[in-house]
């Protein structure tokens, strides 16, 4: 089973090429080969949002899988080693300071949909 409405159609070479990106590459083509219709799979999709004094807030959302019945679901990929510490994530390449991966997800959903309007979400 491949699905066949998949933004963009293949995974762009540059992107296949950074070794950064491997584990979006892996998602990428599970999600394609195990999801059918009608499903609809975006990759590496913008959004824009604000945050709760208006100022306006972008970024990116790995994977934007829609449902027509059951929805949207947002995906984050993160690859390499994580160790989770409240304060602090730590990957293999660096230490980052730690956000809420769930408000990160529940953000990149603020996409502009046909019909749907702008939503906008306040964490």
């Amino acid at each position: 089973m491949t699905l066949s409405r998949v933004y963009p159609k293949e995974m762009p070479s540059w992107v296949r090429q950074d070794p950064l990106r491997s584990a979006e590459c892996k998602v990428y083509s599970a999600l394609k080969t195990q999801l059918d219709e009608p499903y609809v799979l975006f990759y590496s999709r913008p959004w824009l949002g604000l945050t709760s004094d208006g100022r306006e807030i972008d970024g990116e959302a790995d994977f934007v899988i829609v449902h027509p019945e059951f929805g949207i679901l947002s995906i984050e990929v993160k690859g390499g080693e994580i160790h989770y510490d409240p304060a602090v994530a730590i990957s293999a390449l660096e230490v980052v300071e730690c956000t809420s991966p769930f408000r990160y997800a529940i953000i990149a959903i603020a996409l502009r949909m046909p019909g749907a309007g702008i939503l906008s979400v306040t964490v």
